[in-house]
């Protein structure tokens, strides 16, 4: 059986460090899977709840000489959640509702990430 895309734009398999805070699940650090103009998909331990609103800071790789680490801070929604199956944790896809680009407060990059 075929399946339909539903999604509205492309996406970029891009696994950029993540910080997620917010109501029900305290500061956490993962990675994403993916990321669009709209926002980012991402598998933590546990389930998120659709519509709930999240703090978020995603870390960008410093690939150039000039030692800058930026990152985007922003505020996202929770507009999906699934079951992964067999394999561990939840696939959960967030809403980018507001964004600024800033200079990282502390590296995400040497950090261990534990979703």
């Amino acid at each position: 059986m075929q399946t339909i895309e539903r999604r509205k734009t492309n996406r970029v398999g891009l696994r950029w460090h993540l910080r997620l805070s917010g109501g029900t699940i305290g500061a956490i650090q993962t990675r994403t899977e993916n990321i669009s103009n709209l926002g980012f998909y991402c598998i933590l331990s546990h389930p998120l709840i659709p519509g709930e609103a999240l703090d978020c800071e995603l870390s960008i790789p410093n690939y150039g000489s000039l030692g800058v680490s930026r990152s985007i801070v922003c505020k996202a929604e929770v507009v999906r959640v699934e079951s992964r199956g067999a394999q561990p944790g939840f696939g959960v896809g967030c809403r980018i509702l507001d964004f600024t680009l800033a200079r990282n407060r502390d590296s995400l990059n040497g950090s261990a990430c534990s979703a």
